[in-house]
């Protein structure tokens, strides 16, 4: 006897499909941490990979720039600075011009004073809530945006535009980093804040090497 309509199974492939459409659930509690960290790590592992390379090109440039010559002048209109060792002894430093020098010193200026203060608000560490979290980095994430713009306008010297361009590159990360708050919950923000200063540790380090090669003295300012 044929079976009725009614009673007709419907065929394996449609249940397939149906199963396979059908919404799956978001991942929660340990799932969503577990996830989002993996996110944070791949990215912080992009934004060190592209470091590293700017750093090994600064590190040939640096190994294979010609020295001074005797008795040479500095350009015209150019300032030429030099840093005291510890034994009294001068390293000298890349000419730039007066101009630049106070440009970039102001710019550092304002970027310290912004270190500080989000150095302060942050002191509560994990323990504030997240919300307060992001509310405090985002003026500093505007200062690392001016600094990094300010620092895009000047005309650095051939010797200057790769360090430049690196201190950049670590500020830009930073300022990125920095806006993944948003994603963080309370399982997640204690990795967040080990990235975080790990991050502010390497810009400081760049800052430090380019305030150097210009003759500034170094910042110890970074959370």
């Amino acid at each position: 006897m044929t079976p009725a309509p009614s009673e007709v199974s419907p065929p394996l492939t449609a249940v397939v499909e149906a199963a396979e459409s059908a919404p799956k659930p978001e991942p929660q509690g340990d799932e969503f941490a577990k996830e989002q960290t993996s996110r944070w790590w791949v990215m912080y592992a992009v934004w060190i990979g592209a470091a590293i390379a700017v750093v090994v090109i600064v590190a040939i440039i640096r190994s294979s720039s010609p020295g001074s010559t005797p008795g040479s002048l500095p350009p015209a209109s150019s300032t030429t600075t030099s840093v005291s060792s510890g034994s009294g002894a001068t390293a000298s430093t890349i000419a730039v011009g007066g101009a630049v020098l106070s440009g970039f010193t102001t710019a550092s200026n304002n970027l310290d004073a912004a270190n500080v203060v989000v150095t302060r608000a942050l002191a509560g560490g994990r323990s504030q809530p997240v919300a307060q979290i992001a509310q405090e980095v985002a003026p500093y994430i505007k200062a690392l945006q001016t600094f990094d713009f300010d620092l895009h306008l000047v005309t650095w010297p051939t010797a200057l535009q790769v360090p430049s361009q690196d201190l950049q590159l670590r500020t830009q990360s930073l300022a990125s980093f920095l806006s993944s708050i948003s994603s963080a919950n309370s399982a997640t923000v204690g990795t967040w804040f080990a990235q975080f200063h790990a991050l502010a540790s390497e810009t400081q380090t760049a800052d430090n090497l380019f305030r150097s090669d210009i003759g500034l003295p170094e910042t110890h300012t970074y959370p």
